[in-house]
């Protein structure tokens, strides 16, 4: 019987060390008591490429494995939200955006309090704009390549001369 104890016993201790490794506590445990803040400098900011990125921050307890969720809407009431990343990464990159305003807010866990709402504005470039980049570009392109040609037909014409031989036979000239 004493055997039969000092069995389970041994059972008990290697089981409990495994289960508080396993015992994090979840995002959704803590999620209305943790407050998620979308990080930038200001409400909102401006997208010329279509691209940006997205980041905040939550001041978690060190047992709480983090599940964001960031949603995405085109007014102020999110009525008809879209969840664009759910995860435990404090940042991500929206790409793909055409022209218009886009607001976000974060929240920790399904059941925890919505961040502040952040605006982000797209405006890509104007054609003119960008064709004047382009022509810009080519000339700059051309001009190097001009250069480039010209100096190396250049550096030929001096070496030919000076590799060719003395026309009257001698090289001390007599």
């Amino acid at each position: 019987m004493y055997r039969n104890r000092l069995v389970w016993l041994g059972v008990a201790l290697l089981l409990f060390p495994i289960r508080l490794a396993g015992a994090q506590t979840s995002a959704d445990d803590h999620g209305a008591d943790i407050p998620v803040i979308l990080n930038s400098g200001s409400a909102s900011q401006l997208s010329t490429e279509g691209y940006y990125t997205l980041s905040w921050s939550a001041d978690l307890p060190g047992d709480v494995t983090p599940d964001f969720e960031l949603f995405e809407s085109d007014n102020r009431s999110f009525e008809n939200q879209t969840l664009v990343y759910r995860g435990p990464d404090l940042a991500t990159t929206v790409s793909g955006k055409p022209n218009g305003v886009y607001l976000y807010r974060i929240r920790l866990g399904d059941d925890g309090a919505y961040s502040n709402v952040h605006a982000v504005t797209v405006a890509h470039h104007s054609l003119g704009r960008a064709f004047t980049f382009l022509g810009i570009g080519a000339v700059v392109f051309f001009a190097t390549l001009g250069l480039i040609l010209g100096g190396n037909s250049r550096d030929e014409t001096r070496t030919s001369k000076s590799t060719r031989p003395d026309a009257t036979g001698g090289s001390d000239g007599q």
